[in-house]
């Protein structure tokens, strides 16, 4: 495989990705890197040897050198950023949320569709090895048809609302910004989500932020299947995992956990292992330069650069993204309108 130069625009979470450079096998590179601080730039530069740093992103993805953008910067700016980045000619990796409406995943659908370039979604919590884990038993048949399911996101955001000011200023839309985690992996291992009914509530536990932070979803899924999400911002941190996921089948289940920093697991009860009622596997815990995640970035970095390389179809891509901003899209319509919303699938 041929080595393929990345530029990274956002050092929050896009830190992660600029420990590629560490692994001399491989096929990425980070080449070039920026964000507006220039103390923050030249302190990266230094610790993991990037070439060039940039204030302007305009600049950054003029470079002819440059063959991946990846984009890290604050989700309502994704949509901005990616289209400038696909039309310069330039393959896109851009975090979850790959937008925060309709509206702006059209403009990425479109912009991939004029550019013939490739564009991936970020979606970490699929690249978890115990959410992989998970889609190898759903698609073997472990547990058979999936009737239920239930997937959560509790995370206390108050102290990343103090470090990082975008989120209460903009301010972050957390259905996006969180739900998208357990909204994507329902939809990964079950299918599309035909309706959804939605309620949300604002916990005003962070003096400035002005939108509501929890979230309770019940879906409706293609296949039959019914589901909920629960998405919660605006608490006190309970003991229990970040990420959570339940899936109810005909002939088994799965439960799987996933908490940044720290040990997760996976326990499934199948009919196809009757002399052990109880599978469990314990994953240790993954570390990065920020959030966690930076294995999870790494993988998915990889997929990238090999899907570029056998010019393959990426998973998840511009239309696996759009359809997860149309699920938060929808159940934001059910909490204004008070009523189940049907979800769009056609981009």
């Amino acid at each position: 495989m041929r080595r393929y130069n990345v530029a990274v625009y956002g050092l929050g979470m896009g830190a992660n990705v600029l420990t590629l450079n560490d692994d001399p096998d491989s096929p990425l590179y980070v080449r070039s890197i920026c964000t507006r601080s220039e103390e923050k730039l030249k302190g990266f530069q230094k610790q993991f040897g990037i070439e060039r740093a940039f204030t302007k992103y305009s600049e950054m993805i003029e470079d002819s050198d440059i063959d991946i953008v990846a984009v890290y910067t604050p989700d309502a700016l994704h949509a901005e950023h990616c289209t400038q980045a696909l039309l310069a000619g330039k393959h896109v990796i851009c975090t979850k949320p790959m937008a925060t409406s309709i509206e702006a995943a059209e403009r990425i659908v479109q912009a991939v569709r004029d550019s013939g370039m490739k564009f991936m979604v970020a979606q970490t919590a699929r690249f978890v090895k115990q959410y992989e884990h998970v889609k190898s038993y759903v698609e073997a048949g472990d547990i058979g048809n999936i009737l239920a399911c239930r997937s959560q996101y509790v995370h206390d955001i108050s102290p990343y609302l103090r470090l990082t000011p975008w989120r209460i200023t903009m301010p972050q839309d957390f259905m996006y910004g969180g739900g998208l985690h357990p909204i994507d992996l329902l939809r990964w291992y079950v299918g599309e989500i035909d309706e959804v009914y939605a309620y949300a509530q604002r916990s005003n536990r962070t003096e400035g932020y002005s939108s509501d932070d929890n979230f309770m979803i019940l879906m409706k899924f293609a296949s039959g299947c019914i589901g909920t999400v629960s998405v919660l911002c605006g608490v006190v941190h309970p003991p229990v995992p970040i990420i959570e996921l339940d899936l109810f089948g005909d002939r088994g289940s799965i439960n799987a956990t996933y908490t940044e920093g720290e040990p997760g697991s996976l326990k499934l009860v199948s009919e196809k292992l009757r002399d052990a009622p109880v599978q469990e596997i314990h994953y240790p815990a993954e570390t990065g330069v920020t959030y966690k995640h930076g294995e999870s970035e790494r993988r998915i970095f990889k997929r990238f650069a090999a899907c570029i390389e056998r010019d393959e179809k990426t998973d998840p891509d511009e239309i696996e993204g759009a359809r997860g901003i149309a699920v938060a899209a929808a159940a934001w319509e059910s909490i204004r309108t008070g009523k189940p919303v049907k979800v769009r699938r056609s981009f």
